[in-house]
């Protein structure tokens, strides 16, 4: 997937190893007037790698994403940021354990509040993935930790938001989900 910005450029991520781009993923923007280019390339560190779920803008040129796994600690993956200026970040390194090991939807942009929500495939207290919130300069909540019961279990696919402001998805054990952030 993709990520349009307000005046068209669009950007996406290569998630390295064979499947194109840098060994480790990359980030990459198309404009008309400069055609493809890097934005950034993954160190396999500290920064993770194998981004492979679609970006997300802000309107203010941010990008969003995640990395499949690593982060220099747990390997549980991490959610990063690169400013309009073009500078990357950390936003936050997933523990793994009681957060979530792997994200694995595209992050979703609340335009009403501007935090992001996203899942993740295991981890958590029950080790059935989670469902995150986290604010542009990295605030990180864990909302829910899927149990495998009626809840479901391994949230997948992408997260939808209605006119409320409730957020919707999926998971592989067949369950639908809501929630109200």
């Amino acid at each position: 997937g993709v990520a349009v910005s307000d005046i068209g450029t669009i950007y996406g991520v290569t998630t390295g190893l064979g499947w194109g781009g840098n060994p480790n993923g990359s980030v990459w923007e198309f404009a008309t007037k400069t055609g493809l280019q890097t934005v950034y390339v993954f160190q396999n560190g500290s920064d993770g790698e194998w981004p492979d779920q679609a970006p997300v803008l802000d309107h203010s040129g941010n990008i969003f994403g995640t990395t499949h796994i690593q982060n220099g600690a747990s390997f549980a993956g991490a959610i990063w940021k690169i400013s309009a200026a073009g500078d990357f970040t950390i936003l936050h390194d997933l523990d793994g354990i009681t957060e979530g090991f792997e994200p694995n939807s595209p992050l979703l942009l609340d335009l009403a509040d501007g935090n992001l929500y996203g899942t993740t495939s295991s981890g958590g207290y029950s080790n059935y993935g989670t469902i995150f919130k986290i604010s542009p300069s990295g605030a990180f909540t864990v909302l829910h930790s899927f149990t495998g019961g009626s809840d479901g279990a391994v949230p997948t696919g992408n997260l939808v938001q209605d006119a409320k402001g409730v957020i919707f998805g999926g998971t592989d054990y067949g369950s639908v989900f809501k929630i109200k952030p």
